[in-house]
C-alpha cells in the first residue's frame, strides 16, 4: 500500500515539473521549439498586416529574438487589458512585456515564434515579473 502510494505521489510530482512553466531568455527560445515556455522582454517594433499584428520581441526586425503573432479577430479581446489603451497597435512598442506559449519556428524565417490566443498569454514586465521584495525596516 505504501508502495503503490508513494508511487502515484512521485508520478504526480513529476506530471507537475513537466508542465510547469519555464522563464527562458528571448535569445534561447529556438532551444525550447515545442515547449511552453514564458519569455520577458522589450518590443522593439511592431508590423500589421493582412490582419494579424507582429511584435518583434529582443530587436526591431530583421533582428528579433522572437516574434509574437496576434491575429485580429483576437486582437479585440486584448483591446484594454494593458490600462485604458484605445490604440492598441502604438501600445506595446517600446514596453516591457512577458509572453507565454509554445515555442514555434517560423517556416519561412527559421525564427522563433509565439501565437497569442489569450489575454493571459501577454502582460506588462512589472505584472508578470520577480516576486517583489519585501519593504525594508529601516
Amino acid at each position: 500500500m505504501k508502495r503503490t502510494t508513494l508511487i502515484t505521489l512521485t508520478l504526480a510530482l513529476f506530471s507537475f515539473c513537466a508542465q510547469a512553466q519555464r522563464i527562458i531568455p528571448a535569445k534561447d527560445a529556438l532551444k525550447h521549439i515545442g515547449k511552453k515556455v514564458k519569455i520577458c522582454d522589450k518590443v522593439f517594433g511592431e508590423n500589421i498586416k493582412k490582419g494579424v499584428t507582429t511584435l518583434y520581441l529582443g530587436a526591431d526586425h530583421p533582428d528579433e529574438l522572437i516574434t509574437v503573432v496576434i491575429k485580429a479577430d483576437f486582437k479585440t479581446n486584448l483591446k484594454g487589458h494593458f490600462e485604458n489603451n484605445s490604440h492598441f497597435d502604438d501600445y506595446y512598442r517600446g514596453k516591457d512585456i512577458c509572453v507565454t506559449g509554445v515555442v514555434q519556428k517560423d517556416k519561412y524565417t527559421g525564427k522563433a515564434t509565439i501565437r497569442v490566443t489569450q489575454p493571459s498569454q501577454i502582460k506588462p514586465f512589472m505584472e508578470d515579473s520577480m516576486p517583489q521584495q519585501a519593504p525594508s525596516l529601516h
